[in-house]
């Protein structure tokens, strides 16, 4: 019998996974919630830098909605704010 090949991972779960190794949930929890009804989290506002940083867009616009856009299929549960 023939040994099965591990399966492979998607792109989206492989740079969820090595985004987590480096910044866990978990590492998150060392500061407050958001206040009020800000959107905005440490954890989202840590990933949403990453991606901005890596974008070839001119703008940072574009390098925004282009992030929020690939945030909504990476994180397809999270909540993201518009501006």
């Amino acid at each position: 019998m023939m040994a099965r090949m591990p399966r492979r991972l998607s792109y989206r779960q492989e740079l969820v996974e090595a985004i987590a190794v480096y910044f866990p949930p978990s590492w998150f929890s060392r500061w407050s919630k958001v206040h009020g009804n800000a959107p905005w989290t440490p954890q989202k506002m840590l990933w949403t830098l990453l991606l901005m940083s890596w974008d070839e867009a001119p703008t940072l616009n574009q390098r925004f909605e282009n992030t929020l856009r690939l945030l909504k299929l990476l994180r397809p549960r999270w909540k993201l704010p518009k501006s």
